[in-house]
């Protein structure tokens, strides 16, 4: 009994085809997934410049910092159980993550530098003994 060419090409097309449709679809899916976030820093050692996963980072005022980061870059992200999730291939781009970290701190210190050293500023003006007319 003797099978017909084309229903054999048939099948290993099919076959085929479907093989690429799942590869495709764990490509997109990988890429696509949802991790927790991890801040990402700058380490320089001996002159070199190393870019680390650093979670010591992740307390409460930085994940509030890095959630207006990512609304403002139109970054997806989900907070689930205290968690932020971001897409996998943000997690992977070390450089733009290092950025998103970069910016997150910076605007925890300044919120310090706001809460801190700004107001000092403003009573020293008010009381008309401003000797720091530079920190405004």
């Amino acid at each position: 009994m003797k099978m017909d060419r084309s229903f054999l090409k048939l099948c290993f097309g099919l076959c085929g085809g479907l093989i690429i449709s799942l590869v495709f679809m764990g490509v997109i899916w990988e890429k696509y997934r949802l991790v927790p976030y991890i801040p990402v820093v700058l380490n320089v050692n001996k002159g070199e410049h190393i870019l680390k996963y650093n979670v010591n980072l992740l307390d409460s005022e930085h994940k509030k910092k890095i959630v207006l980061i990512l609304r403002k870059y139109d970054e997806y992200y989900q907070e689930k159980d205290n968690v932020i999730l971001i897409r996998n291939f943000l997690l992977r781009n070390m450089d733009l993550l290092q950025n998103y970290t970069n910016k997150a701190e910076g605007l925890r210190e300044e919120n310090a530098y706001r809460t801190i050293i700004r107001p000092k500023a403003d009573d020293a003006q008010a009381s008309g003994t401003d000797n720091h007319s530079e920190l405004k």
